[in-house]
């Protein structure tokens, strides 16, 4: 074999054609595999969001609105439609440091701002039903300061106001220092307190307003006593058609009320499964008790709305007023410069009638002036939800004209007493 000294070998030439897809797919092929079996967690943020904007806009503004200048609560609590604030941790025996100051909640979505006094009622504190939608945050007057409300715990609680033809309010109270973090890093130097406000449609089967007619629970005998019975007057029955009609006028304005008993069966006031322990579980918000009164004395006359010394006699004057005005029945003189009106007596500082108190939860002492009723009504001691209550007494059907003007002017009553309720819903 001869050897070629100047033999170069053939160059072998690459086919782009072919490897370069090749290696497109081979490369996808990998980042497929990478993805599937290596996925990257895309980091999503869930802090809390106010106004419509972002979690990162809702928490640029709570940033910008952290303050050195706060004064802590150690309570709160809802009566009927009205929120509370308690610098200490509420009884009813006695003050409290934040009576009497002034309250600032400004809505960080329309930059408005609400001004109200926390008084000592229960019923003369933030009315919540007035408030528009919207993020508040909360400022109290402290001296000549206005410093911000933070909470020495936390706070999540949903309150729903009075329904009007289905619409509402809800109500979200709010105090979580951790709420706008974002991956751990916090957003709030303090535990603010923040009202988040809904305009919501509600269930049309629940009840805001308990109407309780007299007569039909037990008189401790173990008897149902119909109630007062003189002439052709029983209690029970008239009483459970007053509320129906009050019932139906509500209704046909868009108001959701509830009779507390039946036509016919009997159910005691306290205890488990009674009347106010119902009207508890249903949320309402006012309960309204309804009666007649017997004297001997047949000139003995006049009807008096009753509250509680834990509220303010608003409610109960209304009622009054409207019963003089649209109505004959007569209101009970008790010598002062408003008739028919009558704040209940006190026993061991808590109110002596007991529907009053008992349906007040823990801001009226309910289940607790006795062993009785700590054992009848323990489901309400611990409750910062209260029903404003008023007991209505109609007058004396002992009285010759009360007795007329109950049997020929129902309809009237029953108007003058639904007109009293919405004028308080609506105040």
């Amino acid at each position: 074999m001869k050897y070629r000294s100047n033999y170069v070998p053939k160059e072998k030439k690459v086919n782009y054609r072919i490897v370069v897809p090749f290696i497109i797919v081979l490369v996808s092929l990998a980042l497929t595999l990478i993805i599937v079996f290596f996925p990257k967690t895309a980091h999503v943020d869930t802090s809390y969001t106010i106004c419509n904007l972002n979690a990162k806009d809702s928490r640029n503004i709570m940033i910008n609105n952290n303050t050195e200048s706060f004064t802590s609560m150690n309570d709160y609590s809802f009566y009927g439609q009205t929120l509370g604030f308690y610098k200490d941790t509420y009884t009813p025996y006695k003050s409290d440091g934040f009576t009497g100051r002034t309250i600032f909640l400004k809505n960080l979505c329309t930059d408005k701002e609400e001004v109200y006094l926390l008084g000592s009622e229960l019923d003369n504190k933030i009315p919540l039903d007035t408030l528009q939608a919207g993020f508040y945050e909360i400022q109290i007057l402290e001296g000549f300061s206005r410093n911000r409300l933070t909470s020495n715990f936390k706070i999540n609680e949903t309150f729903k106001t009075i329904s009007k033809n289905k619409e509402g309010k809800e109500i979200r109270l709010i105090a979580d220092q951790s709420m706008f973090n974002n991956e751990g890093v916090p957003a709030l130097n303090a535990q603010y307190v923040y009202l988040d406000v809904k305009n919501i449609s509600q269930d049309p089967t629940g009840f805001d307003i308990v109407l309780d007619p007299n007569g039909l629970f037990d008189d401790g005998r173990g008897y149902m006593t119909p109630g007062l019975s003189y002439n052709d007057f029983i209690e029970s029955k008239e009483m459970y058609e007053m509320a129906e009609k009050v019932q139906s006028i509500l209704s046909e304005n868009g108001y959701r009320a509830k009779i507390a008993r039946d036509k016919t069966k009997g159910k005691n006031f306290h205890g488990e499964g009674g009347r106010i322990e119902d009207a508890y579980n249903v949320d309402a918000k006012y309960y309204i008790h309804l009666s007649m009164v017997y004297d001997t004395k047949p000139d003995t006359k006049g009807a008096t709305a009753i509250y509680s010394n834990k509220s303010t006699s608003d409610f109960a004057v209304k009622i009054a007023n409207e019963l003089a005005s649209k109505t004959s029945l007569p209101l009970y003189d008790y010598g002062s410069s408003q008739k028919g009106i009558f704040r209940t007596s006190l026993f061991e500082g808590l109110d002596l009638n007991a529907i009053l108190r008992e349906t007040g939860g823990k801001l009226t002492g309910a289940g607790t002036v006795n062993d009785r009723y700590k054992a009848l009504n323990s489901f309400a001691q611990n409750s910062n939800r209260a029903m404003h209550s008023v007991i209505v007494e109609f007058g004396y059907i002992s009285n010759p004209d009360t007795y007329q003007a109950w049997f020929s002017e129902k309809d009237k009553i029953a108007q003058a007493l639904a007109d009293a309720i919405i004028s308080e819903i609506e105040k």
